[in-house]
């Protein structure tokens, strides 16, 4: 009998070791995941324009209209609309913060080979960026400038048409999608 007690005294002592354990490592993987912040990094992008990666600092500024004349003929020239279907229907709409409250700027379409300024109702794909990265913006650094803005929380994107459909529409530029938010 005794042999018994003291048996059962080491399973319970052993389960009680396990649960511990258990709400250890539980409690690491919740820390890990959910409370955890990651140290804000400084904000950098890569030179393309030689075959090395070379970190710089972002200098953004108020974007003026001669930003906006040259964006619009900077983009006519990106691979990425170039490669658009020759019905597609992409809005691209710049907004600031400048006054402490959203205050929309300028829209643009977006087709094969075209940038113009206007809106459409009935867009595919509506992308929102602050204004900002206009001044960043080369004819070779689109994506990064975009994917820049995602981690900022300045881009956003919207569509009126299902997954499948925007997929199929816009095989041609798959490469990209993470560009476009899809």
């Amino acid at each position: 009998m005794k042999k018994e007690k003291e048996k059962q005294k080491k399973s319970k002592k052993l389960l009680i070791v396990l649960i511990v354990v258990l709400l250890v490592i539980g409690a690491a993987y919740a820390y890990d995941k959910y409370i955890k912040k990651e140290a804000p990094k400084k904000q950098s992008t890569t030179s393309q324009s030689s075959g090395t990666s070379t970190s710089k600092p972002v200098v953004y500024r108020v974007a003026t209209q001669e930003d906006y004349k040259n964006f619009a003929e900077i983009l006519q020239k990106n691979d990425l609309i170039n490669k658009l279907p020759d019905d597609s229907k992409i809005v691209l709409a710049f907004y600031n913060f400048y006054t402490g409250e959203r205050t929309w700027e300028t829209l643009y379409i977006l087709s094969k080979g075209k940038v113009e300024k206007g809106m459409l109702d009935d867009y595919d794909i509506k992308l929102i960026m602050h204004s900002k990265y206009i001044t960043i913006l080369n004819e070779n650094n689109l994506c990064n400038v975009i994917q820049l803005a995602q981690r900022n929380g300045d881009f956003a994107s919207e569509t009126q048409a299902s997954k499948l459909s925007l997929a199929w529409k816009y095989k041609s530029i798959m490469d990209y999608k993470d560009c476009l938010g899809m």
